[in-house]
């Protein structure tokens, strides 16, 4: 994070301020008014624990035009080791998680917009998969939370939009869902021929038919004595 402050500071100071200068000379020659060009760069720690720590940049710039632009980077980390962590990280192997996360997202949308809370644009629902990146989440104590830059689902006044994640109710529904595909073993039975490829629901289920069978047989038995 060092190497990047010192690297927005020599932007800053160098090519952008000397841009920044001819811009003020041209409009002193034209006789136009000139706002000063601005260049930021910001951190908000989200999370800071013995097991996590996570936070987010905010790299602003503004060199003429209607507004300035800012980019946000989120980066989270697994304590002591220091590594990286990805949002996947957060939820059980094997889960859906990407279509989890955009339902919950395309909830909140719906519910702001309901609400007169927010603007989003017309076709947010068609620009919101391509817009969803993994790498832009950080973490806050309530869980993860995804991000989206600026003018990809909402217009500039919107800014850059959050949407905290409720992981306990993901999680509920994907272990609902697990459940449902585990149980899943008809349409196994129904196609497949070589056993070697089976799944394990048809074994299990072989066993469970089995123990049964061997029970009634005993029980059957034990009557007749």
């Amino acid at each position: 994070y060092r190497e990047a402050a010192e690297q927005w500071k020599a932007r800053g100071t160098g090519p952008l301020f000397l841009r920044a200068q001819a811009a003020a000379r041209l409009a002193r020659e034209q006789s136009r008014p000139f706002r000063p060009w601005e260049a930021a760069l910001t951190y908000r720690l989200t999370v800071q624990s013995e097991t996590l720590l996570s936070l987010y940049l905010d790299a602003y710039e503004f060199s003429g035009g209607a507004h300035g632009v800012t980019v946000r980077q989120g980066d989270t980390w697994e304590l002591p080791r220091g590594l990286p962590r990805s949002l996947a990280s957060f939820f059980p192997p094997r889960f859906r998680w990407r279509r989890a996360v955009l339902e919950q997202v395309r909830a909140q949308i719906e519910a702001r917009l309901a609400n007169g809370e927010a603007w989003f644009f017309e076709d947010w629902r068609q620009r919101l998969p391509a817009a969803f990146d993994p790498e832009h989440f950080y973490c806050t104590q309530a869980g993860p939370a995804v991000f989206f830059p600026l003018y990809r689902i909402a217009p500039y006044a919107e800014g850059i939009p959050v949407f905290p994640l409720s992981l306990p109710g993901m999680v509920t529904v994907g272990l609902f869902y697990a459940v449902a595909q585990w149980n899943s073993y008809f349409p196994a039975m129904l196609y497949l021929r070589d056993r070697e490829l089976v799944p394990m629901q048809i074994i299990l289920r072989d066993i469970v038919i089995q123990n049964q069978t061997n029970e009634l047989s005993i029980d059957l038995v034990n009557g007749s004595d």
